[in-house]
């Protein structure tokens, strides 16, 4: 099995008042804890489900692209040029560059610093054996459903723009 793991973190923070994902918690900028879990999570499910994982970051700042790579140097950056339409950007992005054989698309919001790698691999692996279509927080949508949802995006922000 296949997954690509899509984490976003283009964010804003307006309703925080600066670039929440940069700022230190625990010693580490808030995102690069999300970051390392998803790692984590990804190391796991290879060795124990033998599900390989693609781990992709999206982002409008460079620091976040560029200041994770010695901690997470598998992961594939790409910057997110369009972040100022939301987070619909983001996972229009991450769903284009993701595998395009994967057999689940997972988005992970970056302001989520307390989530395990431990629990991430958990969930991936149960609702990999559920073959559920919708998840929500993470959201997980399997491979049949991306190519709708990559068609709505494209369409919505259209009709938005």
């Amino acid at each position: 099995m296949k997954v690509s793991m899509i984490y976003m973190a283009s964010g804003f923070g307006k309703r925080y008042g600066t670039n929440k994902l940069i700022t230190e918690f625990r010693g580490e900028p808030l995102y690069l804890h999300g970051l390392l879990s998803l790692q984590k999570a990804a190391k796991l499910l290879e060795k124990t489900e033998k599900i390989n994982c693609q781990l992709i970051l999206i982002s409008q700042y460079e620091r976040v692209l560029s200041g994770s790579v010695e901690q997470v140097p598998e992961a594939e950056r790409f910057f997110n040029e369009d972040s100022d339409q939301g987070i619909t950007a983001s996972i229009k992005l991450g769903t284009e560059v993701a595998w395009d054989n994967a057999d689940a698309y997972l988005y992970f919001v970056a302001d989520q610093p307390c989530m395990a790698g431990e629990t991430i691999a958990r969930f991936v692996s149960e609702f990999m054996k559920s073959k559920k279509a919708f998840r929500l927080s993470p959201l997980k949508i399997i491979r049949h459903y991306s190519l709708i949802l990559f068609y709505l995006f494209n369409h919505l922000v259209g009709m938005i723009t």
